[in-house]
């Protein structure tokens, strides 16, 4: 089964940033994060499945991305 995943990361010049990727798991995902984000220096710093979370923790974070 394919999840989704949101990736939260950190630019080389300090500033963060999120993404999603569709994945069958999070190792997964970080491999298809690591293909997207190749030509730069990126460190992931947390990874959450968002197929496990409730409708509030979905609230939270779509407050978060706006």
């Amino acid at each position: 089964m394919i999840d989704t995943y949101l990736v939260y990361f950190r630019r080389e010049n300090g500033s963060e940033g999120r993404d999603t990727f569709g994945a069958t798991s999070e190792a997964d995902a970080r491999h298809c994060f690591k293909a997207c984000y190749r030509h730069g220096i990126y460190t992931i710093t947390k990874i959450q499945n968002l197929n496990q979370r409730t409708d509030e923790d979905l609230r939270e974070i779509t407050k978060e991305v706006l």
